[in-house]
């Protein structure tokens, strides 16, 4: 992440998500220092931001608070793509990023 740089892993279950975790926590987890005043995380700005990721990501449901586990394959993997998207990284390295998910997911990873 230093250098600009972000790895996607192949094994999203294992490597990529929390998935007992809210798909909230798991699209801003990498923007926590920009979503925090005095150590506490500013939940309102935290959802909003997840919110919007769900929007553009067409996330489905369209719930931030929904556990992460409780997605499909594809909806999952959105979501390991999306908790990088409003990072500072410059390169994407995509480690099969359509491994286990429909032929529709497919096409909306890519």
């Amino acid at each position: 992440i230093a250098d600009g740089i972000c790895l996607i892993q192949a094994e999203r279950r294992k490597q990529g998500l929390f998935l007992d975790e809210t798909v909230r926590t798991n699209l801003t987890v990498r923007l926590l220092s920009s979503l925090t005043k005095w150590q506490w995380v500013l939940q309102k700005k935290e959802t909003q931001v997840a919110q919007q990721l769900v929007d553009a990501l067409r996330i489905h449901p369209p719930f931030p608070q929904i556990v992460a586990k409780q997605l499909s394959g594809g909806n999952q993997q959105k979501v390991v793509i999306g908790k990088w998207l409003k990072t500072n990284a410059d390169v994407f390295i995509f480690d099969e990023p359509t491994k286990g998910i429909d032929v529709n997911a497919k096409q909306e990873v890519f």
